[in-house]
């Protein structure tokens, strides 16, 4: 089994509980966060880091930056299948 997370912060607590508890049910975690050095990132077996300066659009974390992210993934997944 594999689990793959996108988090900006990579410190959202209920999915670092989460992973902790499919880690211990061997699932291999992928994740995608904005920091290599996040408590998510480090749970991971392999973290894609972006690292783009974080911006706040009203009151919120723009999530912009995880959508070539969310492309690659969805591209290569294609590949993988032919």
């Amino acid at each position: 089994m594999v689990l793959i997370v996108l988090s900006v912060s990579g410190e959202t607590g209920e999915a670092i509980r989460q992973i902790t508890s499919l880690k211990n049910l061997k699932c291999k975690i992928i994740s995608i966060t904005n920091t290599s050095y996040s408590t998510i990132a480090k749970l991971s077996d392999i973290n894609l880091s972006y690292n783009v300066s974080a911006e706040v659009v009203a009151d919120t974390i723009n999530i912009t930056t995880q959508i070539p992210v969310l492309f690659l993934l969805e591209y290569l997944a294609r590949e993988l299948k032919k």
